[in-house]
């Protein structure tokens, strides 16, 4: 695993360790972030797709959003939804299709019912990447592995007969 890849998992653990004291099972994804205008150079974005154990969501919510602070290049680095239990969510967060990996970001007005004025909004078109992007982050991910994008906290791996693989720590 590359030494960029270990700080980042550990500084997002500890991030996570922060916000929430149970159980987390998370993996990075990755985006290639420009903006149509060239109003800054394009950059590789780490995220975290994951399953956290909460009993309260908007406390958790509120949590996340104190240690992971919007930045000029990531205005909304939290979102929070509730788990259905379909196990499609670790499909997608090791996912390879790499059709939307691409985001140029705008800048759109939208109109505000609450004063009836239109406001400037930073939005994102997601496109595939290039051919020579995807080549980049195929060798990336090749190269630090599948495990080095897992981010986990309180959990432990076991081999099961049908049972979940993991358990609390």
């Amino acid at each position: 695993m590359s030494s960029s890849q270990k700080l980042f998992n550990r500084r997002t653990k500890e991030k996570i360790g922060r916000a929430h004291d149970g159980l987390f099972i998370g993996a990075t994804e990755y985006s290639m972030n420009e903006h149509r205008k060239h109003k800054y150079k394009p950059y590789w974005c780490p995220h975290i797709h994951g399953v956290a154990v909460a009993t309260d969501e908007k406390a958790l919510k509120t949590n996340l959003k104190k240690v992971f602070e919007p930045t000029k290049r990531v205005c909304k680095p939290v979102m929070v939804k509730p788990w259905d239990e379909d196990p499609k969510w670790l499909r997608y967060c090791f996912k390879v299709d790499l059709r939307g990996a691409r985001r140029i970001g705008i800048t759109s007005t939208r109109h505000d019912k609450k004063t009836g004025e239109d406001r400037k909004c930073r939005d994102t078109d997601h496109q595939p990447l290039r051919s020579r992007d995807k080549l980049e982050l195929l060798l990336h991910l090749d190269a630090i592995g599948i495990a080095s994008r897992l981010v986990c906290r309180k959990v432990q791996f076991i081999n099961s007969d049908g049972g979940p693989p993991f358990r609390d720590s």
